[in-house]
């Protein structure tokens, strides 16, 4: 799973990357942008899909932020079904409302609404970001019982935290760079 995600972060950027013609890229986003979204959200709230939060919060944050900053030149939305004027901002702000709040009917309207509105005021802030998804997800309560997999990341930074702070004959011992050290000295 941790491969496939990986590669849509990178479809991602490469759509966004100046190397790919703007015809090219806007036609990526009118058709897929929207299903996209929609599925990175079913597999983030289905708790069978906790091992994948890191980059499942990177591929949503990738997306909102392309939206934020006006890189999607393309409407996302048919404009004969929008009010006129209005933007991918506001078409995405109101369709995740909707999607969200009608897929989890414990959560009440205000609830849902607040979190799409903080969801892209993060959009740009990579930690605020993933705390509050990870917090969303949480509330949502679909993800009782075991949520350490979400916590992978920080408990990971801790460990080598600690690790740095150990006098250097405590600290433990990577067998692997061990070796490649003792390689490169060979040579």
């Amino acid at each position: 799973m941790e491969t496939g995600l990986n590669t849509m972060i990178d479809l991602l950027k490469n759509v966004a990357s100046p190397e790919c013609p703007g015809p090219t890229a806007g036609a990526f986003h009118a058709q897929f942008f929207i299903s996209l979204m929609n599925d990175v959200f079913a597999v983030l709230t289905d708790t069978s899909h906790k091992p994948g939060f890191k980059q499942q919060c990177a591929i949503l944050q990738s997306m909102l932020n392309l939206v934020e900053t006006g890189m999607i030149t393309v409407n996302l939305f048919d404009p004969a079904t929008q009010p006129p004027g209005s933007t991918n901002g506001q078409f995405l702000r109101l369709h995740l409302a909707n999607l969200l709040g009608s897929s989890f009917s414990n959560l009440s309207r205000q609830q849902v609404e607040m979190f799409v509105t903080k969801i892209f005021e993060l959009h740009n802030n990579p930690g605020g970001f993933k705390e509050l998804i990870r917090d969303f997800l949480v509330q949502l309560k679909s993800f009782g019982g075991d949520n350490s997999d979400l916590y992978q990341e920080e408990r990971a930074l801790e460990q080598q935290r600690q690790n740095a702070a150990l006098p250097q004959a405590l600290q433990a011992v990577d067998a692997a760079k061990e070796a490649e050290e003792d390689a490169a000295m060979m040579d």
